[in-house]
Parts: C-alpha cells; structure tokens; sequence
C-alpha cells in the first residue's frame, strides 16, 4: 500500500513537485535531464529516458535513452516531463 495514496487508485504513481504543479510518475513514463547533482554523470542536458521504478523514497530510476541508468532525485537533480 502507498502511503501518499492509502491504497487508492494510482497508487503505484508517486507524486513529485514540478514548477509549482503536482506531477506524478509511474513506470514507462518518459522523462527529460535537465542537470544532476552527480558529478560524475555523462548525461546531457535534453537526453531523454524512461521511468522503470519511482523507489520508497521518490527516487525516479530511469532508463535513459544514451544506455545509462542514473536515478533522479527530486530536490537535488533537474528533469521534467518530456
């Protein structure tokens, strides 16, 4: 059971903070980089990829298109919906 959702309907969606606006995300949906607090990373700015798992703690992990899987931290990494 999701505690965001008590177990409704959408409750495998998590709901994140996006320019004001509630956006939810679910596996499959597609996502764009914007930047990352990772130092480390390869990923571009407009690299594009796809949700596979928004973990316990609201961790986006994504499949990107350019074959890395960084996970997106909301607060900390930039990414909108594409």
């Amino acid at each position: 059971m999701c505690p965001r959702t008590h177990g409704r309907a959408g409750a495998n969606r998590h709901h994140l903070r996006e320019r004001g606006d509630t956006i939810a995300y679910k596996k499959g949906d597609r996502i764009e980089f914007v930047s990352s607090s990772d130092t480390y990373t390869r990923l571009q700015p407009g690299t594009k990829g796809t949700v596979s798992l928004v973990d316990s703690m609201g961790t986006v992990h994504v499949n990107w298109d350019d074959g890395s899987t960084l996970g997106m931290i909301p607060g900390e990494d930039q990414f909108r919906s594409a």
